[in-house]
């Protein structure tokens, strides 16, 4: 992975910023930097689950899997059909 050493650790020079979280995380992002940038914007945090279907989210965490146990993203419940015919 490239963020993390061979035992799968955050390599202590990376701080990891969350998107939907830049708006309130502006000044640590800036004292990280070590100059001052201006990042916030309006309507950003917006819930793109609802732009998949279950099947997308399936693939997406999937093939994300490392990424949301790094990051600390929780997954979507699954849903089941539970319509059944005798």
């Amino acid at each position: 992975m490239y963020i993390t050493n061979d035992d799968e650790d955050i390599y202590e020079n990376i701080k990891i910023f969350r998107t939907e979280e830049l708006n309130i995380k502006n000044n640590e992002l800036n004292k990280f930097l070590g100059f001052n940038i201006n990042i916030i914007q309006n309507n950003v945090n917006k819930d793109y689950s609802k732009y998949l279907n279950d099947n997308s989210i399936v693939i997406i965490e999937s093939f994300y899997a490392k990424d949301f146990e790094i990051f600390g993203y929780s997954k979507k419940p699954k849903k089941f059909n539970n319509s059944y015919n005798h």
